[in-house]
């Protein structure tokens, strides 16, 4: 094999181990946010069980939506400051 078989052989081999590391980083932080929702959601059921006040029910069911997705998180935050108003 030549050498310059080998380092194309190598950048293959790099780009692949990269492409898996972002997909499990992608995977591990979409299970994060899953469980930040539930959580959200079950404290939210929790007040709501308990007769929370009209003004904190509106803030807290604004508030509590996370709905993000990996492209989302691309985009600048200026721009995603602008999306979310």
């Amino acid at each position: 094999m030549e050498v310059s078989e080998r380092e194309a052989c190598l950048i293959v081999e790099a780009e692949e181990r990269f492409m898996k590391l972002t997909e499990i980083r992608e995977a591990k932080f979409m299970d994060m946010m899953d469980a930040r929702e539930k959580k959200h959601r079950a404290l939210f059921n929790e007040c709501m069980a308990k007769g929370m006040s009209n003004k904190y029910k509106a803030f807290h069911s604004k508030h509590s939506k996370l709905n993000f997705r990996v492209a989302d998180l691309m985009i600048k935050p200026s721009v995603r400051m602008m999306k979310n108003e």
